[in-house]
């Protein structure tokens, strides 16, 4: 193979293996997956592997994060899940190491932020390639759109950092690699290009296997927010009204005092909203206590938290989030397991402790 390390305009270019592959050209996932989550834009907060994988006990997530940097520190919590809750017997060819170092420098499945879970340092644009990538000082402000200085709100996104080129994927190519299981939740923050993404992808495709899809869009009230904060931007009402036209609905309409909401969609042949959610978790006994009142509700988790007088870590209910409502997460986005709602308080590990169920990895 020849070198693929070369400098030019400015900078050192180099290409790597990021993931390994099957002959057939799709990701390699576990042989437990039976679907996917994407998630297109991730930063490093706010992210699917802590707060939205457990909910999908067999999904293999997938993620995509540009920026070195955020992608590193995805890569890093690979590490720390496969190896701080596990001990693993001193080698007899390590002679020489202090006890204990070998266990820290073992390495992780290549790519792999979770077991279940795989982070790529690529952008997905309208139509992959190379492509030129905003930075900003705020990280999650990056995108491949400029900002508008024009606009209300989002001011902190106008400070740029500098341009970067990175590679990308297009969404059609994204759904081809990971064929060819069903898309469970594709979660997209591409900072004012994600309809563009969805446009430019086969409706077909996205109606045979996407189940949600969830998207960043800018509110359609122009004298509160000004132009959108990205040049050439969609509004909420062209999200709902292309999305409809390819068989996606939302529930509720668009905020007409909100300059920027996360929205989902759903797939009318092959979802059926929030409340199939709720059964369906709480049919399998992955809810705790707390949210029982999700399982009695016929619409959201959240109108169901709502409605209950019911007091976590000194917040009310309405402060929940629909994830909280769902499922509960360990600090680093390990899923824990409860066969019997009702049995949470006694089985539930005491602080600072782990439930026995909750290490991942080989061995846990």
């Amino acid at each position: 193979m020849s070198s693929t390390v070369v400098a030019r305009d400015g900078a050192l270019f180099s290409s790597v293996q990021l993931a390994p592959m099957t002959p057939h050209g799709h990701l390699r996932m576990l042989p437990s997956t039976r679907s996917v989550l994407l998630e297109v834009g991730c930063s490093d907060f706010h992210t699917m592997d802590i707060e939205e994988l457990a909910r999908y006990p067999n999904a293999f997530l997938v993620s995509f994060e540009p920026l070195l940097d955020k992608y590193a520190l995805l890569l890093a919590r690979g590490k720390t899940r496969y190896m701080q809750y596990q001990s693993f017997r001193r080698p007899h060819y390590v002679k020489y190491a202090p006890k204990g170092l070998e266990a820290h420098d073992k390495s992780i499945p290549l790519g792999q932020h979770h077991e279940r879970g795989i982070v790529l340092p690529l952008a997905v644009t309208p139509n992959g390639g190379p492509i030129g990538f905003n930075v900003g000082k705020v990280a999650g402000c990056s995108s491949i759109l400029p900002a508008d200085p024009h606009s209300k709100h989002g001011g902190w996104c106008l400070d740029g950092l500098d341009r970067r080129y990175v590679e990308s994927l297009s969404l059609q190519q994204v759904l081809n690699m990971t064929a060819p299981f069903p898309v469970q939740r594709l979660k997209i923050d591409a900072q004012g290009a994600d309809l563009s993404l969805i446009k430019a992808t086969d409706a077909r495709l996205l109606r045979s296997r996407v189940h949600q899809i969830e998207l960043e869009v800018e509110g359609s009230n122009r004298t509160l927010c000004g132009p959108p904060l990205y040049k050439g931007q969609p509004v909420c009402e062209e999200a709902n009204e292309y999305l409809s036209s390819i068989g996606f609905e939302r529930d509720e309409p668009c905020a007409p005092r909100v300059c920027e909401s996360s929205v989902v969609f759903y797939n009318r042949q092959l979802s059926s909203g929030p409340a199939h959610d709720v059964a369906r978790f709480c049919s399998k006994g992955l809810v705790a206590d707390y949210t029982l009142a999700c399982c009695k509700s016929p619409r959201s988790p959240l109108e169901a938290c709502n409605s209950q007088p019911i007091l976590k870590e000194g917040r009310a209910c309405a402060n929940y989030t629909d994830v909280e409502c769902m499922m509960p997460t360990d600090p680093i986005g390990n899923e824990t397991h409860y066969p019997d709602p009702h049995q949470f308080k006694e089985n539930q590990p005491k602080q600072g402790q782990r439930h026995r169920n909750a290490g991942l990895g080989p061995g846990s």
